[in-house]
């Protein structure tokens, strides 16, 4: 990976997607960067991904936290200079 965490393109393994001809030319009338931006689609999607697994796999976590605090507040709020 580069400086910018993108792997450069010589480096890069292709893939094959299915695009919907029209947006395909759309994008190519518009002077999308269809590569980048299926990249950058896939790396939304897999961090939307990720974000939800953590939530599933945490939500007894945070869910024993939110009731401490409902119960209890936050920790240290008595002394904080601005208590939440």
């Amino acid at each position: 990976m580069n400086e910018v965490g993108r792997t450069p393109p010589d480096q890069q393994p292709e893939a094959q997607l299915s695009v919907p001809s029209s947006l395909l030319t759309e994008a190519q009338e518009l002077g999308v960067n269809v590569a980048l931006a299926a990249a950058e689609g896939i790396r939304r999607a897999v961090t939307t991904a990720r974000a939800a697994r953590y939530a599933e796999e945490n939500r007894e976590a945070v869910d024993a936290w939110n009731g401490y605090v409902a119960t209890n507040g936050l920790p240290f709020n008595d002394i904080m200079e601005h208590p939440i």
